[in-house]
């Protein structure tokens, strides 16, 4: 009897076993999301990190477009420069200087801001400086120091060409980082200057602000070049429609830079827009139900 028994329980069990569901049929699937993979790769990273520039006993150390010696060096990071930092890559830090994306060695970042490496030449720069007699320095109606003011003064005759090679530089009031930015107080990467004269990691410049005048100040030499500017931008009388190209972009209520008073929005790398008209240096442009001014120089049109 007791044998019996035992074989139904055995048996009854199968047959449950048998019938089962098994529980992860039963579980609801989690949805998934549609273009996941692409909305992942087209999400901008956050930085990880800050950092700064140690370009050592060298002048500057080249930003890389890629993680290569051999790739394209598309800008210059100097001594105490800051730094956003998105990945390690072997020996190499994925960064963002100056609103650019490239690549530099490690061991040409630190987390603690050095101290700006000061060559001889400086050094006897700054001796001759002080050793000089400097006269008080005068400023014209625009608040704009007279460069005879200052001694050791190397005007050149007639002036020379030359342009911003820095993805984007300040103009300064006097031959001072510290000193009053010109309201205006931006040069962009191509933008052309002409540069009349050098003092102390200066030059004293005047550039074309689009509002049919020059804008004088002063400009670290290590932001410009001197030579011919590359060729401008293309111009399209015809276009409809564009999009930002930089990293952020100022939009005005009117056509001027001569003050940053106009400013009425900054918008980023990518933001489209409609033009409604160009006069050859000022899109007129509709985006997100505003109105506005942008440099062509900022935006590429189609």
């Amino acid at each position: 009897m007791k044998k019996n028994v035992l074989m139904l329980f055995l048996l009854s069990a199968l047959v449950l076993t048998g019938c089962g569901m098994n529980q992860n049929e039963l579980a609801p699937q989690a949805p998934v999301q549609e273009n996941a993979q692409e909305a992942a790769q087209t999400a901008e990273p956050a930085a990880v990190s800050n950092g700064f520039v140690n370009a050592g006993s060298e002048e500057y150390v080249p930003v890389y477009q890629m993680p290569d010696e051999s790739s394209t060096a598309i800008a210059r990071g100097f001594t105490s420069d800051p730094v956003e930092i998105y990945s390690l890559q072997g020996q190499w830090y994925q960064v963002k200087i100056d609103g650019l994306s490239g690549y530099i060695k490690a061991d040409q970042i630190t987390f603690t801001k050095p101290e700006p490496q000061v060559t001889e030449a400086a050094q006897q720069a700054e001796a001759s400086v002080a050793e000089s007699v400097i006269v008080e320095v005068q400023y014209d109606a625009e608040g704009i120091a007279q460069p005879k003011s200052y001694a050791d003064y190397e005007a050149y005759d007639s002036g020379r060409n030359a342009y911003c090679s820095v993805e984007s530089c300040y103009i300064y009031k006097s031959a001072s980082t510290t000193g009053e930015k010109r309201e205006a107080d931006k040069l962009y990467k191509g933008d052309a200057v002409t540069v009349y004269g050098t003092y102390n990691g200066f030059y004293y410049i005047g550039t074309d602000s689009g509002s049919g005048y020059d804008l004088m100040g002063y400009v670290q030499t290590k932001s410009i070049t001197i030579g011919t500017p590359p060729a401008a931008q293309d111009k399209s009388y015809s276009a409809t429609q564009g999009y930002v190209d930089v990293a952020e972009c100022n939009v005005r209520s009117s056509p001027s830079k001569e003050t940053n008073d106009n400013v009425v929005e900054t918008i980023k790398r990518g933001t489209q827009f409609t033009i409604l008209d160009f006069d050859g240096y000022w899109y007129h442009i509709s985006y997100n139900g505003k109105t506005g001014y942008v440099s062509y120089k900022m935006v590429s049109v189609s």
